[in-house]
């Protein structure tokens, strides 16, 4: 993990798509796509839900919830929604280009 981090010169940073990664890195911002209530949870998940900063689920629409932890709603997984981006950029002290 410290390669890899390593090869990310500042002020850039990485994305990982994994639940597990959390057990070796503490990311300034933490985002969880909701997962389907039909579908079994991975055991990893729990480690999610402990450090999530926000979820993001599909809705029809773009819209946020504010409500404990925050959720963007995106009418598309596609792209970010301005709210989102803005919201990140925050978190990340504005490096998000």
């Amino acid at each position: 993990m410290q390669r890899i981090l390593a090869g990310c010169p500042p002020p850039a940073g990485a994305i990982f798509e994994s639940n597990r990664v959390l057990r070796h890195v503490r990311p300034d911002v933490c985002l969880c796509a909701a997962s389907s209530p039909w579908a079994g949870l991975k055991p990893s998940y729990d480690l999610v839900l402990e450090r999530v900063d926000a979820t993001v689920e599909l809705a029809g629409h773009d819209h946020i919830i504010e409500a404990g932890k925050i959720t963007f709603r995106l009418a598309s997984m596609e792209r970010v929604s301005p709210t989102m981006l803005e919201w990140v950029r925050e978190r990340l002290g504005g490096t998000v280009v």
